[in-house]
């Protein structure tokens, strides 16, 4: 399930997974957006992203403020 997720990477960021694991988070560098996206076992679902914020230039500070949310955080975020 997690070469799923890191495959689904290209130019964004996995930021954290969303609370029962069933929602990876994401910020996608271009848009300088947060998402987050529907995935199981199967793969990542694409189609069924949520916005979470825009024009965010650092998630650091979202983790700080929702992070409890979160079942697992990138090291690079916390």
């Amino acid at each position: 399930m997690a070469e799923n997720l890191f495959r689904f990477e290209e130019g964004r960021d996995l930021v954290g997974i969303g609370h029962e694991a069933e929602r990876a988070i994401y910020y996608e560098t271009a848009s300088r957006s947060l998402v987050a996206v529907q995935f199981d076992k199967h793969g990542v679902y694409a189609g069924e992203q949520e916005l979470l914020q825009r024009e965010l230039d650092d998630p650091t500070a979202w983790v700080e403020a929702y992070g409890s949310g979160l079942v697992w955080v990138h090291p690079r975020y916390q």
